[in-house]
């Protein structure tokens, strides 16, 4: 799923520009453009080269990278400085450990139905904030591999509601704001629409 940007005619900053790996991007919308194509491959690389996928830190590193290495120099790094979200930079590791855990656990004892625990896994995941940025296209691949692994479905992240990007984007935000309160039930309405 790729949101409109609203901000996509926008400049870049200095420091964006400073790790980005291709020199010809200047503005938001060639970076949209750039990192999307990035973004299929790791899709493809994903749905046709994996078999199976294991939960662990070191694969969600890895899908990260794959999603960015052609664009910043950051791609499959965790983070190193605190931000306004997510777990302190410091507990990043371990809360990737315990999330992978938790997830391996929670598929091998059936503990929810499919989608819910998918719902989980992606709320948790872009909780954390691993990575400097990507961090919600980052989960939703993930989430999207693994269904397709496990049940030969993909989720449609919005896409038959019929609204703007933006629209679903707001929509996106607010189901994961509603999951941060312990309902699932927007986030799972959403993936599932």
């Amino acid at each position: 799923m790729h949101f409109e940007d609203p901000d996509a005619d926008m400049p870049l900053e200095a420091d964006e520009i400073k790790a980005l790996i291709p020199g010809h991007i200047t503005s938001r919308a060639q970076l949209n453009n750039w990192q999307q194509e990035n973004i299929l491959a790791a899709k493809l690389w994903g749905f046709k080269g994996l078999t199976k996928i294991v939960i662990t830190p070191a694969f969600i590193v890895k899908l990260h990278e794959k999603m960015f290495y052609k664009t910043w120099t950051w791609a499959g790094k965790l983070r190193q400085q605190d931000n306004q979200r997510g777990e302190p930079w410091a507990d990043i590791a371990q809360a990737l450990t315990k999330l992978s855990e938790d997830s391996n656990c929670w598929l091998e004892e059936k503990a929810y139905e499919l989608e819910e625990l998918l719902a989980r896994l992606h709320y948790r995941l872009v909780a954390i904030q691993a990575f400097f940025d990507g961090n919600g296209r980052h989960g939703r691949l993930l989430t999207d591999l693994l269904y397709y692994k496990l049940a030969r479905k993909q989720f449609d992240w919005g896409k038959t509601l019929n609204e703007k990007p933006l629209v679903i984007r707001q929509r996106y935000h607010e189901a994961l704001q509603a999951a941060e309160q312990g309902n699932l039930s927007p986030l799972l309405e959403l993936m599932c629409s």
